[in-house]
C-alpha cells in the first residue's frame, strides 16, 4: 500500500511533500512565512509655513517615511541527494551540530559543518524549517510639496526614496547541502519573488512625480 502525503505551509512552501510518509511528526516545525517580529511605522509632517519665502512657494511641504523592520523566515535545509531512494529528493541531512550559530555573513550565513549527508537507506535527523533566514530593514522616505491652484484642484510635487540609507536586504541563503554555494545569500528578496516593484527590498530608487487632484 502506497501512502502520499501533500505537505506545506503556503504557496511557495520550501517543500510540499513530507521525506518520510510514516513519520509526519518529523513535519512538525515553523510555517514557510512565519515573521516572529515585524515593526512597521510611519509618519507625516507638514512643515510650519516658511514666512521668508512667497505664500505659493512657502506653503504645502511635507515630509513622510515608512519604517520596516522584521526578523528572518524560517527554512529547511536540504541535502540534494536521494539517499533514503523515495524519488522524491527531500530528504534533510543529520545534525551535527547547531545550524544557526552563524557567522552570520553573506558568503555563509549559517553554520554549514552543523549537517552531513544522511546515510543511504536513512532518513535525516534535522526538522523542518530550523534555520532561520537574514532580516528585514528598509526606510522610505519622501518630500511633497502641495499647490492649492482652486478651492477644490491640487496639484502635488513628490520626491520619493525606497530604502533610503541602501541597506542591503536578502532572500534566503542557499539550502541544499550538495550545492557550492550552500549557505550562502545571492539574491534580494525583490529578485527571489519576481518582483521589482518598489519598496520590495531592493536597492535605492528614487522617484519624482507630479498629481493633480480635482
Amino acid at each position: 500500500m502506497a501512502l502520499a502525503v501533500f505537505f506545506g505551509s503556503g504557496a511557495n512552501a520550501t517543500t510540499i511533500f513530507p521525506q518520510n510518509n510514516y513519520n509526519l511528526r518529523a513535519e512538525r516545525g515553523d510555517s514557510d512565512f512565519d515573521i516572529r517580529h515585524r515593526l512597521s511605522w510611519s509618519f507625516l509632517y507638514e512643515i510650519p509655513t516658511a514666512r521668508i519665502l512667497p505664500k505659493a512657494l512657502g506653503n504645502g511641504w511635507q515630509l513622510g517615511g515608512i519604517l520596516s523592520l522584521q526578523t528572518g523566515q524560517p527554512s529547511s535545509v536540504l541535502t540534494g541527494q536521494d539517499n533514503s531512494s523515495t524519488g522524491l529528493g527531500n530528504d534533510r541531512p543529520d545534525l551535527i551540530g547547531d545550524p544557526n550559530t552563524g557567522p552570520h555573513t553573506v558568503q555563509r550565513w549559517y553554520n554549514t559543518a552543523a549537517s552531513t549527508p544522511n546515510a543511504v537507506l536513512t532518513f535525516g535527523n534535522a526538522g523542518r524549517n530550523i534555520v532561520t533566514g537574514p532580516g528585514f530593514r528598509n526606510f522610505d522616505f519622501s518630500v511633497l510639496k502641495n499647490t492649492h491652484l482652486r478651492e477644490n484642484v491640487n496639484l502635488q510635487f513628490r520626491a520619493e526614496f525606497f530604502n533610503i540609507t541602501n541597506h542591503p536586504n536578502f532572500a534566503l541563503p542557499s539550502n541544499i547541502l550538495a550545492a557550492p554555494n550552500f549557505g550562502a545569500l545571492f539574491q534580494t528578496p525583490d529578485a527571489a519573488q519576481n518582483n521589482v516593484g518598489l519598496g520590495s527590498g531592493g536597492p535605492r530608487l528614487i522617484q519624482l512625480a507630479v498629481k493633480l487632484s480635482f
